[in-house]
């Protein structure tokens, strides 16, 4: 039977969260948890990693939990910018005045 998610919120489109909180409720008690975590990721698409499986308080939720959020902008600047930034920043062409 289907299982539902519980997040830490969402992110918007083109934003990739690194930390992501997601739980569940099961009626099972005798879960593997590593074994549950190499599954998880056996499943998941590429783009998506499970780091660590832990048991939590059943009153737990991801959202009222959370203590801070943080977002990271990168700019790329110069003349050249490097393929693998090119999905994850913000090219600016010229050279920054940093003072």
């Amino acid at each position: 039977h289907p299982i539902a998610l519980q997040a830490a919120r969402r992110t918007d489109a083109g934003v990739h969260a690194v930390g992501q909180v997601v739980n569940f409720t099961t009626p099972r008690l005798d879960l593997d948890l590593n074994r549950l975590k190499i599954s998880l990721n056996s499943l998941l698409s590429h783009d998506l990693v499970v780091l660590d499986v832990k048991e939590m308080d059943p009153h737990f939720h991801p959202t009222l939990a959370c203590v801070s959020k943080e977002y990271r902008y990168y700019i790329c600047y110069g003349s050249t910018q490097l393929p693998q930034h090119r999905f994850y920043s913000w090219h600016y062409h010229y050279n920054l005045n940093l003072d």
